[in-house]
């Protein structure tokens, strides 16, 4: 299964380790339908929503930091109306200390990765592959 990773940076200069490495671990493991997308806080969100829905990935992954956390939550929100098969996994130090209250603040959001995301990142991939159960 596709899977694209999502970052919204705070400057067009900054770059986001997170995503990438999370595309290198998951192709060390065997993933190799990985891909992620960068923009900044200073895109309009309808232009970050148009980019995203032209690849219509069926997995989607949000890199959530303090600068981008508001906009990553009104995305998740908006994006969910447009493309509902959508599923939406958040992860990131933004979401991780909270996610009960996340989830349920953000109906969206359909998953939450918590920690160090290379490892959950792949098991979860690999459910979405049929090779694990949601459980382990």
């Amino acid at each position: 299964m596709n899977a694209l990773l999502l970052a919204i940076n705070s400057k067009y200069i900054h770059t986001n380790l997170a995503v990438r490495y999370l595309k290198e671990y998951a192709r060390q493991h065997g993933i190799d339908h990985v891909d992620f997308e960068e923009y900044t806080i200073n895109q309009h969100l309808p232009f970050v929503i148009d980019q995203v829905y032209r690849r219509r990935p069926p997995v989607l992954f949000l890199s959530c930091y303090i600068w981008n956390i508001e906009m990553m939550m009104d995305f998740a929100a908006e994006y969910k109306m447009i493309a509902p098969e959508t599923i939406i996994v958040a992860g990131g130090p933004e979401v991780s200390y909270n996610s009960r209250q996340i989830l349920q603040d953000n109906p969206a959001i359909d998953m939450i990765l918590c920690g160090e995301g290379e490892k959950p990142f792949v098991q979860l991939m690999e459910h979405f592959r049929g090779q694990r159960s949601v459980e382990e």
